[in-house]
């Protein structure tokens, strides 16, 4: 994951600045058919969040940015990232929306939020299993109103992403009705 997890993270950053509202996926094959004994299957890994095993369950929990990618493969932390607000599709449309993240698996790494593709604050460390961090955002509008969590390690001495969620596209909340 860590080859070319920066260049895609970029990349996948940049057309989202463009507007196109994409979900994560990582994925991998191997040309040694499992025969290895440290064979990369499953490495990095994508978990998606469905109402369902089917492949319209699957295909709506895409379409609607409910992924997860573990970059090194199946064992890393996990992030299971939740709003107080329902989402209608990938997007969220409050005045101020409450986004929680539940991080298992993750002691001893670092977590943050990824507001618009830059870290809203700075990585704090996890030190309990599960660890749940809040987040309250004021939507403006427009492609860089996004929200997404991450887990980062240590990577010789610098935090590298180890794995993220699907960003929570928000919107301002629709004037109500004059009274």
């Amino acid at each position: 994951g860590r080859l070319f997890a920066y260049d895609a993270i970029a990349l996948w950053e940049q057309l989202l600045d463009e507007g196109h509202h994409l979900a994560p996926l990582g994925g991998s094959d191997d040309h040694q058919a499992g025969r290895r004994n440290s064979s990369p299957i499953g490495d990095p890994t994508t978990l998606v969040f469905a109402e369902g095993l089917s492949v319209a369950a699957l295909r709506q929990g895409i379409l609607d940015s409910r992924t997860v990618v573990k970059l090194q493969g199946p064992d890393d932390p996990m992030i299971d990232l939740d709003t107080d607000v329902a989402r209608g599709g990938d997007t969220v449309a409050a005045a101020e929306p409450t986004l929680t993240a539940t991080v298992t698996g993750g002691v001893g790494a670092w977590f943050r939020f990824v507001k618009g593709g830059l870290g809203v604050e700075l990585p704090v460390e996890i030190t309990e299993d599960p660890q749940v961090f809040t987040l309250a955002v004021t939507p403006v509008g427009g492609p860089g109103d996004r929200v997404r969590a991450e887990v980062q390690v240590d990577d010789g001495g610098e935090l590298a992403p180890r794995t993220l969620t699907g960003y929570v596209w928000l919107t301002p909340a629709a004037p109500g009705p004059c009274a």
